[in-house]
C-alpha cells in the first residue's frame, strides 16, 4: 500500500460513532443501550407494523424548532427529494430514511406517503435503529411512552432528520468528503440554538475524526464539482503556504474558529503530497485556470481516480452479515460446512465471472 492511502477513514463509521454519542446525550433511558439504540418497542413494532402502516399516522412536526432552522429544513427536504428523483441507485433502507425525513419535516415524498414494514436489526444494518426511532415517534399514539422516552425519541429523530440524513447520504462521495465534514461541523454548531447538549456532543465526537480536512486529503476538494472556480483559485494560492514538518493524520480545531473556516484555510504546501504519493500528474494546478480543468485529460484522469476511492467499507459489513446468515441457516454440522465451502470454491473456479453468458449458450466451461 502506498504511503498516504492508509490515512483515509470510513466516513460512515465516523457518523455511526457520532450518532451513538448524540443519542446517548438525548436519553439515559432504555432507548439507548450498547452500540446505539436498542428500542424496547422494536419487537412490538415488528409484530404490529403492518397494522400501523395501514393506520393513519401523524406528521409530528416540531413547529417551534423548525421555525428557527427553516432554511436548513427546506434545504434537507429539497436534497432528499432530489436524491429520490435522481437515477442514483439508493439502497432500500437509505431510501426509506430519505422518505421518512421528508415526512417528519412536514412534506410529502415524490412517491407519496408509504411505510415499509419494519425489518430485522443487526450491527451491520444499524440504520434500522434510526428508522425505528422516527417511525415510533410518528406513530407514538399507538405506544405507551413515558415523558422521558418521548422526549428522547423527539430529540433523536429531529437531529437525525435535520442534520444526519444528508450527511449520511453524501458519505460515499470521496471528492466531497472534506466539504461535507466542514459543513456538518458548522451545522452542528448552529444546532446549539435548538439543543446545546447535542451540539456539544456532536463537536466532541466529530472533532476527533477530521481525517478529510488534513493538509493532504483536502486535495480531494479540487475535484468536487460543487466547489466554484474562485474557491479553487484560493486553494491553489494557499499551496504556497508552508505546511507543518510532519503532517498530522487528523487535524485539531477550536470550536470558536469553525464558523469562519473555508476550504482553502486547510491547504498548505503539504497538500501536494496527495498527488506525489499516488503518482498523479498535478501540472494542471499551475498551468491552467480552474474554469478550463474539465477540458484537460490529466484532470479527468485524476478525477476518475479520486471518484474510485473507497471512503466507506459498507461492502465489507454487508459481506460479514451475509456469511453469518449463511453460516447459521444452511447446516450446523461442521463437516457439512466444510463440504459446502469446497463446493463454493469449486464453483467459483469453474465460473470466475458472474455473467449470465457463462451459464447459457456455448460458453459454459467444460
Amino acid at each position: 500500500m502506498r504511503p498516504g492511502l492508509a490515512r483515509t477513514c470510513c466516513t460512515w463509521h465516523v457518523d455511526i460513532m457520532c450518532m451513538k454519542l448524540w443519542s446517548e446525550m438525548c436519553s439515559n433511558t432504555a432507548l439507548v443501550h450498547h452500540l446505539g439504540l436498542t428500542l424496547p418497542y422494536s419487537s412490538v413494532f415488528m409484530t404490529t407494523g403492518h397494522e400501523l402502516i395501514a393506520a393513519s399516522f401523524r406528521q409530528q412536526i416540531c413547529v417551534e424548532v423548525l421555525k428557527k432552522l427553516v432554511d436548513l429544513k427546506d434545504d434537507v427536504v429539497s436534497f432528499a427529494k432530489q436524491v429520490l428523483l435522481s437515477s442514483q441507485q439508493t439502497r432500500d433502507d437509505y431510501r426509506e430514511l430519505l422518505e421518512l425525513t421528508i415526512l417528519f419535516l412536514g412534506d410529502i415524498p415524490p412517491c407519496g406517503v408509504r411505510f415499509i414494514a419494519p425489518g430485522a436489526m443487526h450491527r451491520a444494518r444499524w440504520m434500522a435503529k434510526l428508522l425505528y426511532c422516527v417511525k415510533i415517534w410518528m406513530f407514538k399514539q399507538h405506544f405507551k411512552l413515558t415523558a422521558r422516552e418521548e422526549t428522547a425519541l423527539r430529540e433523536i429523530s429531529l437531529f437525525c432528520c435535520l442534520l444526519y440524513t444528508k450527511a449520511w447520504t453524501l458519505c460515499p462521495s470521496p471528492a466531497t468528503a472534506p466539504a461535507n465534514d466542514l459543513g456538518f461541523l458548522k451545522l452542528a454548531k448552529k444546532y446549539e440554538t435548538i439543543n446545546k447538549g447535542i451540539s456539544r456532543a456532536a463537536f466532541q465526537a466529530f472533532l476527533r475524526h477530521l481525517w478529510y480536512l488534513t493538509e493532504e486529503l483536502i486535495a480531494l476538494e479540487l475535484f468536487d464539482d460543487a466547489v466554484d472556480s474562485n474557491s479553487k483559485r484560493k486553494m491553489i494560492s494557499a499551496l504556497k503556504k508552508q505546511g507543518s514538518d510532519e503532517s498530522p493524520k487528523r487535524i485539531q480545531m477550536e470550536q470558536s474558529t469553525i464558523p469562519e473556516k473555508k476550504l482553502h484555510h486547510f491547504v498548505t504546501s503539504n497538500t501536494m503530497s496527495f498527488f506525489h504519493t499516488r503518482g498523479l500528474n498535478a501540472d494542471f494546478l499551475t498551468q491552467e485556470d480552474p474554469d478550463r480543468w474539465q477540458t484537460l485529460e490529466d484532470f479527468q484522469l485524476n478525477k476518475k481516480y479520486v471518484n474510485s476511492l473507497a471512503v466507506v467499507n459498507d461492502r465489507a459489513e454487508r459481506a460479514v452479515k451475509l456469511i453469518q446468515d449463511v453460516n447459521s441457516s444452511t447446516t450446523t454440522n461442521e463437516e457439512q460446512k466444510e463440504y459446502l465451502l469446497l463446493v463454493v470454491s469449486s464453483h467459483r473456479a469453474k465460473y470466475p465471472e458472474a455473467r449470465k453468458s457463462l451459464l447459457v449458450g456455448d460458453n459454459i466451461p467444460q
